[in-house]
């Protein structure tokens, strides 16, 4: 296994992206360019989730997944820089694909709650004017704004209890320390304009969710909500909704346990199996 630690630069806010990599042996039956799962812990934009990182990344792991944690920017910084350190946490990594190994076109998102919504506004806003221009002094002199685009594209997102609309059943606090201070009326337009659900288009790519129903921080209409959008614009979506457990639970086994007990919940846990069989299916048993 090998694992490198990379600085990464954007909209004045640094992070950080831990990349953990499968060893290359020729003589294996494993050694072939593999999947990348780019992940994105949740803690409502105010601070990045521990129990929604590393732990996460073992398990992809162990699926045969290349993995990359960011620990992107939070409060007192603001929309869009979080989202400007993903997409260049992605290009980055089609960078590097060769001598790493990685496959370029198989490269997903994985969010959990804000970091949910971290994943699907590049989902949504890749191929975005605003977000080209925001890239675009970042990039190397000469670079077409469409080969950045593609760069920056994800192949996949998966959505994990995600905040997504910021209209009907939001995570206030989420919203608050991604758009910071300022006259209510401009806050509420802004939840408008930063609701996943009202950007969703035909470029979004397929996506995997998944919910508890009993989540009172972030309520599963969130999910609904964005399945529906992207069922109407005809993007490939799965759904997963259990009947029990609650909010940040991580991968819902051991791994996640918090301090105070919490973050297990058998009947869930079984998420990370039925999102590796929906990869294999969508990219055609890569893994």
């Amino acid at each position: 296994m090998i694992c490198k630690e990379i600085k990464i630069e954007a909209c004045g806010g640094d992070a950080r992206l831990s990349c953990c990599l499968h060893e290359q042996y020729p003589k294996l039956p494993g050694s072939k360019k593999r999947p990348c799962i780019v992940i994105c812990p949740g803690g409502a934009y105010e601070r990045v989730s521990d129990r929604e990182a590393d732990n996460v990344a073992a398990k992809c792991l162990g699926f045969g997944y290349h993995t990359a944690v960011l620990r992107y920017a939070v409060a007192p910084h603001r929309f869009p820089t979080a989202l400007c350190q993903l997409a260049k946490a992605l290009a980055f990594l089609r960078e590097q694909a060769a001598e790493w190994h990685i496959d370029p076109d198989q490269i997903a998102v994985m969010g959990f709650s804000a970091g949910g919504h971290l994943a699907a506004s590049l989902g949504n806003f890749w191929n975005s004017p605003f977000l080209k221009e925001q890239l675009a002094g970042e990039t190397e002199a000469g670079k077409e704004p469409a080969v950045l685009a593609e760069r920056i594209r994800p192949n996949a997102q998966i959505l994990c209890y995600p905040v997504i609309s910021g209209i009907k059943s939001p995570h206030e606090g989420s919203f608050r320390n991604l758009i910071g201070p300022g006259p209510e009326a401009g806050f509420r337009e802004r939840c408008r304009e930063l609701s996943m659900e009202k950007c969703v288009g035909p470029d979004t790519p397929p996506t995997f969710l998944w919910h508890c129903l009993p989540d009172d921080t972030v309520p599963a209409v969130n999910s609904l909500l964005m399945a529906e959008a992207l069922w109407k614009e005809r993007v490939p979506v799965e759904l997963h909704l259990y009947g029990t457990g609650g909010h940040a639970l991580g991968t819902a086994d051991a791994l996640s346990l918090s301090v105070d007990g919490r973050g297990v919940q058998p009947e869930c846990a079984n998420w990370m199996e039925l999102c590796h069989t929906w990869l294999k299916h969508i990219w055609k048993e890569a893994v």
